[in-house]
């Protein structure tokens, strides 16, 4: 049936990475790797390992620094490359592993802005890139906090506060809110070096958006309330390559696979894996 995998990468800094992986009996027909997003760790993909694995996929997923498993003070980092650099170093853990596997990278909310940024930089060769709800617009995020980060950010970059992200924003399973509310590795901390770091990224990608050349399937939820499906339409409009999908789910909450309509969400995008399994090169 498969093989689950835990394990430690050594990144930069001494970074301490914790991974997991989902691996298939035989030689698997693609490899998935996912950035989680804010707060979020790789355990809460663990359903979608255990389900496609079965599909004869491996899925590979890590906790960036400070989220998770992995080392580090919660949601701090001292520039945004330190979590491309923990992105690209689970790539690399799935290259050594799989080297002959075509690769899809999976980012979700945060960890979508992460994804689309390494991609857009040519750091990550993928097959295709998937985005759910990714943060690349207007957030749950007050503004105000984010004002906050800004100004602390020089002087006072670890200073950390709780960004007001609800458990019943995620999702409108309630065993999905119960099970975040109870979760020991799950938070909703910010800092203020987090905050001008994603400000940044965010524009960058803006500003970069005509330059993807990668296929995207971009998926949105119409119901939620910590990323905005609207930021995410204009970003697609922005969009030049012509192998692009983007589809809505006009109730869905924010974590769309494990929302009550995951059965959907992830039938949709395995179908779309599926359908650039045919295509044979690696597009960067």
């Amino acid at each position: 049936m498969g093989q689950h995998i835990t394990g430690y990468l050594q990144g930069p800094q001494s970074a301490q990475i914790f991974y997991q992986a989902w691996r298939p009996a035989r030689s698997p027909d693609a490899v998935v790797a996912i950035a989680h997003g804010l707060g979020g760790h790789s355990g809460q993909f663990r359903s979608v390992g255990e389900a496609w694995v079965r599909e004869n996929l491996a899925v590979f997923c890590h906790d960036f620094r400070g989220h998770g498993l992995s080392k580090g003070q919660r949601a701090y980092i001292r520039c945004w490359e330190e979590y491309v650099s923990d992105l690209a170093l689970l790539l690399g853990e799935v290259s050594a592993q799989y080297p002959n596997s075509p690769c899809f990278l999976w980012g979700h909310s945060l960890g979508g802005v992460i994804a689309l940024d390494a991609v857009l930089q040519g750091r990550l060769p993928v097959r295709g890139l998937i985005l759910t709800a990714p943060a690349i617009g207007q957030t749950g995020i007050p503004a105000a906090k984010l004002w906050l980060g800004r100004i602390l950010s020089a002087v006072l970059p670890r200073f950390s506060l709780n960004v007001g992200l609800e458990p019943r924003s995620c999702s409108r399973d309630p065993a999905v809110v119960q099970q975040y509310e109870t979760d020991p590795l799950h938070h909703t901390l910010g800092t203020a070096r987090l905050s001008t770091e994603y400000l940044k990224a965010v524009e960058r990608i803006h500003q970069q958006a005509p330059r993807l050349q990668t296929p995207l399937l971009l998926l949105h939820g119409g119901g939620d309330r910590i990323t905005s499906p609207r930021s995410s339409q204009q970003f697609y409009d922005q969009l030049t390559v012509s192998d692009r999908l983007m589809i809505r789910y006009p109730h869905a909450f924010h974590e769309l696979h494990l929302d009550i309509n995951r059965a959907q969400v992830l039938a949709d995008i395995l179908d779309w894996i599926r359908s650039h399994l045919l295509t044979p090169k690696t597009v960067t």
